[in-house]
C-alpha cells in the first residue's frame, strides 16, 4: 500500500471513523437519547460499580456517537424499545478515538 494510504490529511483514512460508521450500519437502532432521535447501539454488560467494593452488576449500556449527542451529562434521558433509562454515567469519554462514547444506563 502506498504511504500516504495511512497518512494524515487530505490523503490520510480515519480509520477510527470508518470503523464506527461500519459498526453503526450494522448494529444500531434508533433510540431517543435526551429527547432527540439517533442511532445507537444497546447492549447488556456486566460492569463493577465504583463504590461498592467491585461490585458486579449487569447493566444496559449504550454505543452512540458523540457528534449525535454532544456533550454527555449524568441524568440525560434515554429511551430505547419504549423503555425509560437515565444515563448513570460515561463510561468512555471518546478522548481515545473521538468518534464514539459508551454510556452506563439505569433505569428511570
Amino acid at each position: 500500500m502506498p504511504a500516504s494510504f495511512f497518512g494524515s490529511g487530505a490523503m490520510g483514512i480515519d480509520v477510527d471513523q470508518i470503523t464506527a460508521d461500519v459498526a453503526f450500519e450494522q448494529f444500531a437502532e434508533t433510540v431517543v437519547f435526551n429527547g432527540r432521535e439517533v442511532q445507537g447501539i444497546p447492549s447488556r454488560e456486566l460492569v463493577t460499580l465504583d463504590g461498592y467494593d467491585g461490585m458486579v452488576e449487569e447493566r444496559t449500556t449504550l454505543e452512540i456517537k458523540l457528534a449525535d449527542v454532544g456533550q454527555i451529562r449524568g441524568d440525560m434521558p434515554v429511551q430505547i424499545r419504549g423503555k425509560s433509562y437515565k444515563v448513570d454515567r460515561p463510561m468512555t469519554d471518546g478522548s481515545e478515538f473521538g468518534v464514539a462514547s459508551k454510556v452506563l444506563l439505569r433505569w428511570a
